[in-house]
């Protein structure tokens, strides 16, 4: 959640001077978020890795993805109600 807030508020910077590992993770976070809005035709297979990488892991690890698909509902809702039936199949069972 705290991940989130902090991307959604534009307050980027500080939490990125604080570690140099939540950098990388925001700037990833931002990239795959770009990626999903300017490119309608990569967005089922983002949308796989990130359900790869939520499914049978730890929570640090799922953390980051999670803040992405978070993001990509609050920014591109109908963009990604598009692919529910794909997010269902792989993150229910």
């Amino acid at each position: 959640m705290c991940t989130q807030t902090v991307l959604l508020t534009g307050e980027e910077e500080s939490a990125a001077a604080a570690a140099p590992h939540v950098a990388a993770v925001l700037l990833g976070i931002k990239l795959l978020v770009a990626s999903f809005a300017a490119s309608p035709s990569m967005r089922e297979s983002l949308l796989r890795e990130v359900q790869g990488k939520l499914v049978g892991v730890k929570e640090e690890v799922a953390l980051p993805f999670v803040a992405v698909l978070g993001i990509l509902v609050h920014r591109h809702p109908k963009a990604v109600l598009q692919h529910a039936n794909l997010l269902k199949v792989g993150l229910c069972c």
